[in-house]
């Protein structure tokens, strides 16, 4: 066997294709568990790997006009339930804080999907990290990487959240 994170997954319990979970009721564990194993794959790499969390934060995470990463940036796993990567990125301008909801195969709920008013409200993933974070100093964003495509020019929602989504393609240009 050869080492790395696909060999893991593949020996891990929910590699199997979604029709063979669906059938055995496990699908949705199955999606769950892939995002929750590309979320940690994302960030061991960005840990361990400059190029790499240079690129995905370019990538993914950055909107047009925003910082650049610095040095001091930090990548967090779950770190609630509403945020499968949370990143924090200190600069001069403030401190970004970036979300990144993975989806692999999988819809969105209406509290994770900032195309939705329920995003903005108070148990919506938008209303959660607005209570958490958006204090004097910290620039919000919310990228959704994977998913169907979303029509984000209108929000349904008043909150001081930049949202943008991108797709694993994205990610993978140029990669590294």
């Amino acid at each position: 066997m050869r080492p790395g994170f696909f060999t893991l997954f593949k020996r891990g319990r929910y590699s199997g294709p979604a029709r063979e979970l669906e059938a055995e009721n496990r699908a949705s564990g199955a999606m769950d568990e892939s995002e929750r194993f590309a979320a940690a794959a994302i960030a061991f790499t960005w840990q361990h790997e400059p190029k790499f969390h240079e690129h995905f934060w370019n990538r993914v995470c950055s909107f047009e006009g925003d910082a650049t990463l610095t040095d001091k940036a930090e990548i967090f796993v779950e770190p609630y339930r509403w945020a499968d990567l949370l990143i924090r990125n200190p600069t001069r301008r403030g401190k970004f804080v970036c979300i990144v909801e993975l989806k692999i195969h999988a819809g969105l709920s209406s509290i994770q999907n900032p195309a939705k008013r329920e995003f903005g409200l108070a148990d919506g993933y938008g209303g959660l990290f607005n209570t958490n974070f958006g204090f004097r100093g910290e620039i919000l964003r919310f990228v959704l990487l994977g998913a169907e495509q979303l029509d984000l020019r209108k929000r349904p929602w008043d909150l001081p959240i930049r949202v943008q989504q991108r797709y694993w393609k994205d990610l993978a240009d140029d990669l590294p």
